[in-house]
């Protein structure tokens, strides 16, 4: 209940204290280019180990035992790659388009406002349950 007052109080703030055209980011910076954006989730996912465990354990089991295992392993992870900057590039861009649409003061505010009613009446639900112990 503490967290669905704290979002409804953000939300009357952000209603008085900006304009309508402000659309400052989270921390106050300006917005990033998409290319930014793309090149930060592509080298994030590139230095991710889970990657690499990924090529150890899973592509293995992809190889034919009687061709040349290298170039199947360089062909397969090349087309692991391949798809992996195909999703980055959709997910980044629909993920821009959702900022686009969520960015403004209005959005930000019903957001709040629909999360913090929702976390006041979650609690409230949880704090009328009959205890099991």
């Amino acid at each position: 209940m503490y967290l669905g007052v704290r979002a409804l109080l953000a939300s009357r703030r952000d209603t008085v204290g900006r304009d309508a055209g402000d659309r400052p980011d989270a921390a106050g910076r300006p917005s990033s280019t998409l290319v930014q954006v793309w090149r930060r989730a592509f080298t994030a996912n590139v230095l991710n180990p889970k990657a690499a465990l990924f090529f150890v354990a899973v592509l293995p089991q992809f190889v034919t035992p009687g061709g040349p295992v290298a170039a199947q392993i360089i062909g397969l992870g090349l087309l692991d790659i391949a798809l992996g900057v195909v999703w980055w590039a959709v997910f980044v861009l629909g993920v821009h388009q959702l900022r686009s649409i969520m960015g403004g003061t209005h959005a930000r505010t019903v957001t709040d406002r629909v999360a913090g009613t929702a976390l006041i009446g979650l609690g409230g639900v949880l704090a009328a349950a009959p205890s099991r112990v």
